[in-house]
């Protein structure tokens, strides 16, 4: 079973911002997780919630806001310790994480909130060059943002995000679809299900992992990947994992 970098290096460093995909790269991490919204002028920003208040202590909205007013606050605010960081753009990071390593893109389109971030998103994609069309998976908990981004990249790797939706009804869009994998909590994943995902071709990929033994027994059941917000993962250093349940 594989890891991936859950906003990258975030228990070490605050989530989705430059610093914390920089200190995931330097600890050996080859895949990536991200969120990526929209500000009011059409920027794709890196950010896990709609708004700034947790990150920023700022009741500033991600939609209603330019991206120059965003860069107007601390993202790294909740996080102790941590140096001041900006709201980062999605092609600044892409630009940090280089040529080598993949990356699960997860489009926070709740409601279909931001209309033409499918097509944004894969503009930005190709215009980073660097074989990254190769490189990513695209994720969303809003299933019409994935069925758009399929119409409009016949090839793209795609996911679902599960959340509370039917479980036979995301493996039969999956299946529609072509999705590379289903990505869910570790709350709902069985063997059965990812059983079920393999014979469709799919892989199964588990979000947050914190705990040693919830790990190995991922690992029995077959899953083939797990967020993790610690990638200094190692059998011998899994005391050490923080973690969330999103």
């Amino acid at each position: 079973m594989e890891y991936i970098a859950h906003r990258g290096a975030c228990a070490w460093a605050p989530e989705n911002t430059l610093d914390s995909f920089a200190l995931a790269l330097s600890m050996g991490m080859d895949f990536f997780e991200l969120d990526v919204q929209l500000s009011s002028d059409g920027v794709l920003v890196v950010h896990h919630d709609n708004d700034l208040k947790r990150t920023a202590g700022e009741n500033i909205a991600i939609l209603s806001s330019t991206y120059a007013e965003l860069l107007k606050y601390n993202v790294a605010a909740h996080f102790k310790g941590a140096r001041t960081q900006r709201i980062p753009r999605f092609d600044e990071v892409l630009d940090l994480l280089g040529n080598k390593v993949r990356l699960n893109i997860e489009l926070k389109n709740d409601d279909g909130m931001y209309k033409g971030i499918e097509q944004k998103t894969l503009d930005c994609i190709a215009a980073a060059g660097n074989g990254w069309h190769e490189r990513v998976l695209i994720s969303s908990f809003h299933h019409p943002s994935i069925e758009i981004t399929r119409a409009l990249d016949p090839k793209i790797k795609v996911a679902l995000l599960l959340g509370q939706a039917d479980i036979k009804e995301a493996l039969a869009l999956s299946r529609r679809l072509g999705a590379w994998s289903l990505n869910l909590s570790g709350r709902r994943v069985s063997p059965e299900l990812v059983s079920a995902a393999h014979e469709q071709g799919m892989k199964v990929l588990v979000y947050t992992i914190t705990e040693r033994a919830q790990a190995l027994a991922l690992e029995r059941i077959g899953v083939d990947g797990a967020f993790t917000n610690n990638p200094e993962i190692s059998q011998d250093g899994w005391d050490k994992i923080g973690g969330s349940e999103s």
